[in-house]
């Protein structure tokens, strides 16, 4: 589907100072096969990966070039992938020197478009998102979906309780079949436990897809719904192991969906990791951008804000992130507090929209990062489609939903936000056309849609969206997109995908900035971009990030201090893409009025946001979806605001009590606290040896497990089959919602509270298995990547999107008057992260069908401003609702998708 590049290394690693005269090459994708001269550019800004991982699971691009004739690009972000700025891998890594040009501000300055989705773009001190808004996302989304919070809470109480004996903790060994290698020895190693739950809980309620996917994991659609189901029956009051049972088969949604791990690793180090995910293998960039200028004002308060166990709360996250981040980069590295800029993206830049114009933000309901997403709150948003700025909250859509591939089961709120979103990109481009400036409208209400044979929807604008015909831009769909290397334009470090099939004189380009990972897997899962460049007759390209797939700067040296990974920041990355943008220009001798759409989901989204206000006059739009902008320092997110939203998830799907999950999770902490308890788990949970419940700490591993699975399932809660992060069912949610009643019901049977507790148990291992191992091939749970052989899960924000609570809103300043400057914010119902990236599909929600239909006509004025619907006016997104589709298939080529009739 694309063309991989590597720029020349002429990327400087400092893109503000003459103190290092270093430079490095980038890695990006693009696709040109429906760029036409007078087409646009689609651009992805790159997210916190290897490039690949976002153009594979941005599918709504190429979705959307054939209508642009637009040429797609994807841009590898600095410090990952590929794009690291020195050879040796681990070089880049090697101390603070290196390892300092890892900003934000370097990498805008390395990119020159973005489209941002499931941006988090208001995370952050002072950004108005609650600390504890992620989590408090993540809850709901459970609850939407079927769980019942009290059985959880039930489930983790269980948990705590158990870790505090020896028997205690040998029954949760037993339980969540945690490996020899990672023992739960004590209450610490239950902490452990615990914490793997949730990442799993929360991992699942990002990627909660409505298909199966392994965009971290492999998952069921819907996985939140199939964790959910574990609990089915269960009651607050439900036998311990029950709770536990169910908590650690919740889990296993996320970490052990195909059923292939023996055993739940806690450990990484030990036990390799069978049941943790990743977008990459090598060093961790994001964990030093975390640490230095993105820091993200999130973690988990606790009940009643979310299942999981208090980390902190907002007087104290800040000592909290600094423990952290000393424990990660405090050693040899060279890392020390003084790094940790509170106020870093505030002060970068802000989160006032008034002057911004042409950004479309979008956040899936479901998507724990939507919290910090955009609101209509946010300066700027609510007059902002004056300016061409446009605001989707798309219910029921996961992590950047609406910038994967369509899918036939994608709700009606996914599909129509893709179509109202390629009206606005038209209007961006032709603000001319009748029409324009787009006006957008509501998105349907969310219905999950049969997911049984859910397909592709290659080519589908308008998605049903609309009577008009549109199959002049399917006559170069089919056209295959080579990867092989050709056509290089530099050296071998920096990667990226390429795409001209679809490009005329006159299009447009595509451009997709690298997010964290290989630059494939997001041209892979951002089908929407493919979709739409026929329209838009664009180029296409995917850029890697630096420092994430094959775009290391120094190469196997580029994590190996802080000299080497310094250089590994988001205005590096930005400044890389503007680079790799120039080059591409050049290369394909682009006319200069060529007019370049950026398109990013959730970090990428960040970037393409952050490019755009930055460096204005490099990127004409950006389409930023699940991107928590404002979840910083005194952005004014909760803190426990992720959760939160997970919780809501379970709620929409009729699981208003969620008290066995907490429930489930504490009896998992009870028995965590003897080995007794440790081994029951281990049995219950099938804990992995290599990753053995010998104490507390291991038996928090498996919680974590647990709660990373649901988490996970709230964010690609999908309304078909996905394997973006995990082979997921549709709306993974809603199969844990269904596993939670279950339970719910047994647990009020039970005579004893022993009873009970098995019940619990295999409440949160039946949940967590939606997640880690919907296909039932894993044999254990390994709840330490790096002991069992998964690795760390590292991942990519909706209404229902845990990220979406960091967004921005039409209270962040410039967002309420934007559109006058071409500035609209979404927030769709119902969706889950980025869901309008992906690409369209039957079963999308109507809100994310007008969403996407919305957009394209914003895109469409900002490339032609003097057509006769431009400026583009942003609608109301219709109400939320599950799809009425008896097959899930992809919907190729189906602009409008029925929206404009």
């Amino acid at each position: 589907m694309w063309e991989t590049e590597y720029t020349d290394s002429i990327f400087p690693v400092d893109h503000f100072a003459y103190t290092n005269t270093d430079k490095f090459a980038l890695k990006y994708l693009y696709n040109d096969t429906n760029y036409k001269p007078g087409g646009a550019i689609f651009f992805y800004a790159g997210n916190e990966g290897p490039i690949e991982s976002f153009a594979e699971n941005t599918g709504i691009m190429f979705d959307l070039a054939p209508e642009f004739d637009a040429m797609i690009v994807f841009a590898e972000h600095r410090y990952y992938g590929n794009s690291t700025p020195y050879p040796e891998r681990n070089a880049s890594w090697a101390n603070v020197a290196k390892l300092g040009y890892l900003t934000s501000i370097q990498a805008l300055a390395d990119y020159a478009i973005a489209w941002a989705s499931s941006a988090p773009v208001t995370y952050f001190k002072d950004g108005g998102t609650p600390v504890g808004g992620f989590d408090n996302v993540v809850q709901n989304t459970y609850i939407a979906s079927g769980c019942s919070k009290d059985t959880v809470l039930a489930a983790f109480n269980a948990m705590t309780d158990l870790g505090k004996t020896d028997d205690g903790r040998k029954e949760l060994t037993k339980i969540f079949i945690i490996d020899p290698q990672s023992p739960l020895n004590n209450e610490n190693d239950v902490a452990s436990l615990s914490l793997y739950i949730q990442i799993g809980m929360e991992y699942m309620a990002m990627t909660d897809y409505p298909y199966p996917t392994n965009f971290l994991e492999e998952m069921p659609a819907w996985p939140v719904m199939a964790a959910c189901k574990n609990f089915a029956g269960l009651a607050p009051s439900s036998d311990k192991t029950e709770l536990l049972t169910a908590l650690h088969n919740a889990a296993n949604v996320y970490y052990n969906s195909s059923g292939n791990a023996k055993t739940t690793c806690l450990d990484s180090s030990k036990c390799g990791g069978q049941t943790l995910g990743a977008l990459d293998s090598g060093p961790d960039g994001w964990d030093f951008q975390e640490c230095t200028e993105i820091i993200i004002e999130m973690c988990s308060l606790g009940p009643p804000n979310d299942f999981f166990r208090m980390d902190c709360n907002e007087t104290s996250f800040l000592d909290f992130q600094i423990n952290l981040c000393t424990g990660i980069y405090g050693g040899s590295v060279g890392w020390n507090e003084n790094f940790m800029n509170i106020d870093g993206v505030k002060n970068l830049y802000g989160w006032d929209f008034s002057q911004a114009s042409n950004i479309i933000f979008t956040n899936g309901q479901y998507d724990p990062w939507s919290i910090g997403g955009v609101k209509d709150t946010t300066p700027g948003i609510s007059d902002g489609q004056s300016r061409g700025i446009y605001n989707f909250m798309i219910e029921g859509s996961a992590h950047h939903l609406d910038l994967r591939q369509p899918m036939s089961c994608d709700p009606d709120s996914v599909v129509n936000a893709r179509f109202q979103i390629v009206q606005i990109m038209k209007c961006w481009l032709n603000s001319s056309d009748s029409g324009c400036p787009y006006t957008s409208s509501s998105l349907p209400s969310f219905e999950i849609k049969d997911p049984t044979n859910c397909s592709p929807i290659y080519n589908g604008y308008p998605w049903g969206q609309s009577t008009v015909d549109a199959t002049s831009t399917t006559d170069s769909s089919t056209t295959p997109v080579t990867d092989d290397g050709s056509g290089i334009l530099g050296l071998q470090i920096s990667l990226y995908l390429y795409n001209m099939s679809f490009y005329e004189p006159g299009g447009t380009i595509f451009f997709y900035p690298g997010n964290e990972g290989n630059v494939e897997s997001f041209a892979q899962n951002s089908g929407i971009i493919w979709d739409l460049a026929p329209m838009f007759k664009a180029a296409i390209i995917f850029v890697e990030h630096r420092y994430w797939g094959e775009s290391l700067p120094y190469g196997d040296d580029s994590f190996l201090n802080l000299r080497n990974i310094g250089f590994m920041t988001s205005i590096q990355a930005i400044a890389d893409f503007s680079e790799v943008l120039s080059k591409f220009r050049q290369k394909f001798n682009f006319p200069p009025e060529t007019k370049v759409i950026a398109i990013g989901g959730s970090y990428g989204g960040m970037l393409g946001t952050w490019m755009k206000m930055k460096y204005p006059t490099a990127i004409h739009g950006v389409w930023a979806s699940s991107a928590p902008v404002i979840w910083f320092n005194e952005g004014e997110i909760p803190l426990g605001a992720y959760g939160s939203r997970i919780k809501k998830a379970f709620n929409i799907f009729g699981c208003n009590d969620t008290d066995a999950l907490y429930d489930g999770f504490n009896t998992i902490k009870s028995l965590g606290k003897n080995p007794e308890g440790r081994k029951k788990l281990s049995d219950v949970f099938v804990v992995d040896q290599k990753t053995p419940l010998e104490d507390e700490n291991s038996v928090e591993k498996l919680t974590s497990y647990i709660q990373l699975g649901i988490e996970n399932m709230g964010m690609t809660n999908y309304p078909y089959e996905t394997n973006f992060l995990k082979q997921l069912p549709p709306f993974p949610i809603n199969v844990s919602c269904q596993i939670l009643k279950q339970k719910s019901s047994e647990i009020s049977e039970q005579k004893s509270s022993k009873d009970s507790e098995d019940v619990l148990l295999h409440l949160l291992k039946d949940i967590a298995n939606v997640y880690y191992n919907t296909s039932g091939d894993l044999e254990t749970a390994c709840i330490d990547g790096e002991t069992c052989g998964g690795g760390d899960s590292k991942f990519l924000n909706a209404g229902i999107d845990p990220w979406g609570g960091g967004g921005v809103t039409n209270s962040t300043p410039g967002i309420s008057g934007g559109q006058s400057r071409g500035i609209y914010n979404y927030f769709y119902e119902g969706s889950a992260h980025h869901l309008d990236l992906r690409q369209p599909n039957s079963c999308d929600p109507q809100n994310v069908h007008n969403l996407r239909f919305q957009v394209v006509g914003i895109l469409k004025c900002w490339i032609n401003p003097d057509s006769p619907n431009c400026p583009f006016v942003q609608k109301p997104l219709p109400t939320f609702g599950f799809s009425s589709s008896s097959e899930c298939k992809y919907i190729y080529q189906g602009y409008p998708w029925d929206q404009n009739k």
